[in-house]
């Protein structure tokens, strides 16, 4: 928005929501726009391909668990089995909210849908909580209440140590997708599958106690380790979803982007710098003032020219 004198003039519907994006360059040709269209449509497919491979590797490794888990009574496994389910449910959030956030954006969603990736990102750390706090109760009531002996096999060992090979590929895989296209919700999934190869490995350790020194309850001990390790994890990714989805501005953008804007050429001062975070997107709201000499044609001519680079 342009400050040419005391207040600020009314703005067509294109200007008033018009805005500025980290790393903007002039206007594209057509060429280059099918280009970009192109290049948004192949990230598409790559998040879609492997939030789908996520779905197929949790809904395979939840099975086995649980089938195991009831055979042997190990709570052990029964808190991976709940786990690794919950990893199904988090990679369909995380499908659907890839498809919600590629939709452009509309007059009534000027920013588009990205952040729809941080709300799912947010119900799946809740839901890690949720699963967290039911097996801190089941763990201490074995361990305190009731005496339960969990019947060892060598099937077992067998799927946790799939599980850890498994969740070892797939969350590498995920964090790539995640930081190449800034993605949130894959970054929950991939995190998702990094707890559950930690716990997997803590229930592997509980059990070789269980199978070989005969301490029953290293079972459920294990079982607490592995929901600790899964508030302790959850939090960082709720912390940094928290400051998305409540446009907290990146540590020292708004100096940078100052300083950058002063140096254009008719613009007096910027000020009332407000920065948000959408997606892989940094948008910048910002006022600009000009000399009251400037006609308004002018002075709109420099504010569209305005390009903030990072």
């Amino acid at each position: 928005m342009v400050d040419s004198k005391e207040g600020d003039s009314e703005d067509s519907f294109y200007d008033k929501f018009k805005r500025f994006k980290i790393n903007n360059v002039p206007e594209k040709k057509s060429s280059e726009t099918i280009d970009q269209t192109l290049l948004n449509q192949l990230a598409y497919n790559e998040k879609i391909r492997i939030a789908i491979t996520s779905i197929i590797a949790s809904a395979t490794l939840t099975v086995s668990k649980f089938i195991i888990a009831i055979y042997t009574n190990s709570l052990g496994l029964l808190s991976e089995g709940m786990h690794s389910g919950l990893d199904v449910l988090a990679a369909l959030m995380t499908l659907y909210a890839i498809r919600i956030s590629r939709k452009p954006p509309d007059p009534e969603h000027n920013y588009g849908y990205a952040k729809f990736e941080s709300l799912t990102s947010l119900g799946a750390v809740l839901l890690l909580f949720i699963v967290a706090g039911w097996i801190f109760y089941e763990g201490f009531e074995r361990i305190f209440f009731k005496q339960v002996v969990p019947e060892i096999t060598i099937f077992s060992f067998g799927i946790l140590i799939v599980s850890i090979v498994v969740d070892y590929g797939r969350s590498r895989a995920l964090y790539k997708v995640a930081g190449k296209y800034g993605s949130q919700a894959i970054e929950a999934d991939a995190l998702h599958f990094r707890v559950d190869m930690l716990t997997s490995f803590v229930v592997l350790v509980g059990l070789a106690i269980v199978y070989f020194l005969g301490i029953p309850n290293a079972d459920a001990y294990s079982a607490i380790a592995v929901a600790g390790l899964i508030v302790y994890t959850s939090l960082g990714l709720g912390r940094r979803t928290l400051d998305v989805l409540l446009d907290k501005a990146p540590k020292g953008i708004q100096g940078q982007i100052h300083e950058s804007i002063t140096g254009f050429e008719g613009i007096k001062r910027a000020h009332s710098i407000r920065v948000r975070k959408v997606g892989k997107d940094t948008f910048v709201d910002l006022h600009i003032e000009v000399p009251r000499i400037f006609t308004h044609d002018k002075a709109h001519r420099i504010a569209t020219s305005v390009g903030v680079q990072n």
